[in-house]
């Protein structure tokens, strides 16, 4: 899938979030007032007179571009998401959160871990970790510059299966407001602070400490 794809929708996993309000909001379909209606009332929506229009037109052709997609029978498939009355050029700005540090050496003291070399060892084409067990089900970051959070977390998570067998789903939120207080949280952050921050602090469980997808109000000015 291209990755203005995505933009337009999203994937539909199982369980997930979307798929419910989806449902209901395809059953007025063609009724594109209604379906608009219903999109604004569930994902708690407004607009103003002038932009109204701008984002029903855009949610009626992303509305249609999820059938014709779905429609072509692919090997996934596409729904209706809090973002799909978004142009992708926002989905940019509002969830695009890596920064570059101000010190470039910011790096050079993370633990080296060592180096595996290859010694003929038959290797597979291809390793799906999901199937393994290895990865979570999928986050939403909602309308929050905390990818370099989630992204870090989902490293620790991954190392701590390959470590233990376990797989424990760990704190967003917890990395955004304590590893580093440079970071910004929903406006951006770098995934090396967590991985400094994790090793000398105990990592909450996403239950423990769920997500909330705003700024850390300790970092604020």
């Amino acid at each position: 899938m291209s990755v203005r794809a995505v933009f337009l929708a999203c994937l539909v996993t199982s369980g997930g979030a979307a798929g419910g309000a989806s449902t209901v909001i395809w059953k007025l379909y063609p009724d594109y007032k209604a379906m608009w209606r219903t999109f604004k009332l569930h994902f708690d929506k407004s607009y103003d007179s002038s932009e109204e229009s701008e984002r029903y037109s855009l949610f009626k052709h992303k509305v249609e571009h999820v059938r014709a997609m779905n429609a072509a029978n692919l090997t996934y498939v596409l729904d209706l998401t809090r973002f799909t009355d978004f142009l992708p050029s926002e989905m940019l700005v509002l969830t695009s959160g890596a920064q570059e540090p101000v010190d470039t050496t910011a790096r050079q003291d993370v633990t080296y871990l060592g180096r595996h070399y290859w010694n003929g060892e038959t290797l597979p084409e291809s390793v799906d970790w999901s199937k393994q067990g290895a990865v979570t089900q999928a986050k939403d970051q909602k309308i929050c510059g905390s990818c370099w959070a989630f992204s870090a977390v989902a490293a620790l998570e991954g190392a701590e299966y390959l470590a233990s067998g376990n797989l424990k789903v760990l704190s967003e939120q917890q990395a955004m407001q304590c590893s580093s207080p440079t970071a910004r949280g929903c406006e951006g952050g770098w995934p090396d602070y967590v991985f400094k921050y994790a090793p000398s602090n105990a990592f909450c469980t996403e239950e423990s400490y769920p997500y909330e997808g705003v700024d850390n109000p300790l970092f604020l000015e």
